[in-house]
C-alpha cells in the first residue's frame, strides 16, 4: 500500500511540476508579447513627429538651401531625427541631407522643433560647405 501511494504521489508531483512549467511558459509568452506591443507603441509615438511635420520640414530645408544661394531642387532629405531635449534646456532635432549639385555635400542640419526652422549657429553650414 505504501509503495502504491508513493507512485501516486510521484505522479501527482510530476503533474504539478508539468503544470508549473506550462504556466511559466505561458507567463514568458505573455511578457514577450507585452514587450513587443509596448515597443511598437513607442515606435508609433516616435514617428508621429516626423510624419506629422515631414512636409513642413522639407519646405524649411529647401528655403534654408535657397537662402544660401543653392538650388533647392537638388537637395535630398536622407533622415529626420526625433526631437531631443538637452539638460541645459535646448530642444532640437536634426535633419540629414545630401546636396546633389555643386558643391556636392552631405551634412546634418539642426532645427527647432517648435518652429521647424533650420538653425545655423555660428555659420556652421557656410563654413563646412563653402570654405572646405
Amino acid at each position: 500500500m505504501n509503495e502504491t501511494l508513493t507512485k501516486v504521489d510521484r505522479q501527482l508531483y510530476r503533474d504539478e511540476m508539468s503544470e508549473r512549467k506550462k504556466a511559466g511558459m505561458l507567463m514568458k509568452k505573455a511578457i514577450s508579447k507585452a514587450i513587443i506591443v509596448l515597443v511598437g507603441m513607442m515606435l508609433i509615438v516616435c514617428t508621429d513627429f516626423v510624419e506629422a511635420n515631414r512636409e513642413e520640414i522639407e519646405e524649411s530645408v529647401k528655403s534654408f538651401i535657397k537662402m544660401n544661394k543653392l538650388d533647392p531642387e537638388k537637395v535630398e532629405i536622407e533622415r529626420i531625427y526625433e526631437p531631443t531635449r538637452y539638460p541645459n534646456g535646448d530642444y532640437e532635432f536634426e535633419v540629414d541631407i545630401n546636396y546633389r549639385g555643386h558643391p556636392y555635400f552631405s551634412i546634418s542640419l539642426e532645427a527647432d522643433p517648435e518652429t521647424l526652422h533650420i538653425t545655423d549657429r555660428k555659420d556652421f553650414f557656410k563654413v563646412e560647405v563653402f570654405i572646405y
